[in-house]
């Protein structure tokens, strides 16, 4: 990942910034699993994966070493003292799961779940070296203005889920429930290192951040439902509604964890006629009021949208066409970061959440062979 330098700018130059020199993220893995049906009401799942991570890195370099208005150039101080370490990291993850399922009736299921994942850190969370407003903010894959630093001695996250689901599945309904929970230990967050501010603007203000292991849990639900209303000359008609949820915060101070989607629902009409099927659904989304303030997250109001669709199947291909949003509605995505470029048009607005799509169609076409 290297930035060429801009000819003839003093900051920007002469060198090219190597932000990440060779970088490699090698996986090997094992994996095992086992299926048992124990008797007519039960039935087993278990598996196990062994997997070896290993990233490395070559130098780096700054655009310069010169001191600019007599400060301190602090990339040229946070690439010597990257340079100087051994960059080589190796994880040792083991995952596994074990799932039974119990039987309650010819309709009805219960299942039970626990696991163990884990993920290593990427090449940007354990690798981003540079400590300058500029730099960290090219770190931006979030999309939300601030900068952040690698941390080379991450750990890899370890989640541990405990889950249990209900499904019903008769003639003309269908129905599942499913909650889950996790705790997490080295769960990748950051935590502020400073701040800046490119206006006179108070709230204009930004986080830089330096990636850190914390410990988290995250816990939530999701019902869906299924009800055929009617089978005859006019097609088969359908409802289906389901509602998810997720919550999730860190153990250390309770804050909520970053980019969680708030309540959020669905409910549909569907006809099935002949190779022809078309949908109506409603889409409701909750306000999302609790927010990471640590990465001055922004809270976004509550929308629905109104979504139609029309397909047909002709052999093996099938086309679609879809109006989303049928009715224009504004509305601003939970999980969507700030509007940049915005902000760089008329920076007194602020950061601005990204709008969702206004209405829009779309046709789309797919073969399958």
């Amino acid at each position: 990942d290297t930035w060429p330098a801009i000819e003839g700018s003093a900051m920007m130059g002469p060198n090219d910034y190597v932000n990440i020199n060779g970088g490699e993220r090698q996986r090997a893995a094992l994996y095992a699993e086992w299926q048992q049906t124990m008797n007519t009401r039960w039935w087993l799942s278990a598996g196990v994966r062994y997997e070896y991570v290993s990233t490395s890195t070559g130098e780096v370099q700054p655009y310069n070493t010169m001191s600019m208005m007599g400060m301190t150039n602090v990339n040229a101080i946070a690439a010597d003292e990257f340079n100087g370490l051994y960059r080589k990291r190796n994880d040792n993850n083991i995952d596994a799961t074990l799932l039974a399922r119990y039987q309650l009736s010819d309709t009805e299921v219960i299942e039970l779940g626990l696991a163990q994942k884990n993920r290593a850190p990427n090449l940007y969370e354990r690798y981003s070296w540079g400590q300058s407003t500029m730099a960290t903010t090219m770190i931006g894959w979030y999309g939300d203005a601030n900068g952040y630093i690698g941390n080379p001695d991450l750990s890899a996250e370890t989640a541990h889920t405990l889950s249990m689901a209900y499904k019903l599945v008769q003639d003309d309904v269908a129905f599942s429930a499913t909650a889950w929970y996790s705790s997490i230990s080295d769960f990748i967050d950051a935590n502020v290192v400073s701040s800046f501010n490119r206006t006179s603007i108070d709230s204009n203000s930004r986080h830089i951040l330096q990636f850190t292991n914390v410990d988290a849990n995250l816990f939530g639900a999701r019902i869906d439902a299924e009800y055929q209303l009617a089978d005859n000359d006019t097609g088969k008609w359908l409802i289906n509604a389901n509602i998810n949820a997720t919550r999730g915060e860190r153990d250390d101070n309770d804050q909520p964890l970053y980019q969680i989607k708030p309540l959020q629902t669905e409910l549909a009409l569907q006809q099935q006629l002949g190779d022809w099927q078309n949908s109506i659904s409603w889409q409701w989304v909750a306000s999302k009021d609790r927010v990471d303030e640590q990465r001055l997250e922004n809270t976004t109001d509550s929308y629905s949208l109104l979504n139609l669709s029309s397909s047909i199947q002709w052999h093996d291909a099938t086309m679609t066409i879809a109006v989303k949003n049928l009715l224009d509605e504004y509305y601003q995505l939970p999980l969507g970061g700030v509007s940049i470029a915005d902000y760089k048009a008329d920076s007194s607005n602020g950061f601005q959440q990204i709008a969702g799509a206004g209405r829009s169609l779309e046709l789309n076409v797919s073969y399958a062979f």
